[in-house]
């Protein structure tokens, strides 16, 4: 499955597929190189698939019944909530985003890393941690 180079961003995590059969993959950042050739060459690209240990490397939880999965972005304090994104699984990976303590909005599907990287962007200006990701 190629990529919609168009959801591309520096710094988002995809499979790239390498040599001349694509035989070689493995997890990448995205530099601006990789952007070009992703518009050039879509099948070098692949999206990684949003699965618990995935969410769990980016910092969510899961909650204690279902399989949804959030995380806390954005400040918190005595003054402010801080938002929440929430992605279910066994409702084809819907995404809700909302103010803690306040409301909640389902807004789509985010099945891919780089599409909830982009996401989280969007919300806090800052990337979203991920740990481990790159290795494979």
């Amino acid at each position: 499955m190629s990529i919609n180079a168009k959801e591309l961003r520096i710094g988002n995590i995809t499979i790239l597929h390498r040599g001349d059969d694509f035989s070689g993959n493995e997890n990448r950042e995205l530099d601006a190189i990789d952007i070009n050739v992703a518009f050039e060459e879509p099948e070098r690209f692949s999206p990684i698939p949003l699965t618990p240990e995935i969410l769990e490397k980016c910092g969510f939880e899961k909650r204690l019944h279902g399989n949804e999965w959030f995380v806390v972005c954005g400040k918190t304090s005595k003054n402010m909530s801080g938002l929440f994104i929430e992605i279910n699984i066994d409702d084809n990976y819907s995404c809700s985003i909302g103010q803690l303590n306040h409301f909640s909005h389902q807004f789509g599907e985010y099945k891919h890393l780089h599409q909830l990287q982009n996401l989280y962007y969007s919300l806090t200006g800052t990337e979203l941690p991920i740990n481990k990701i790159l290795e494979v």
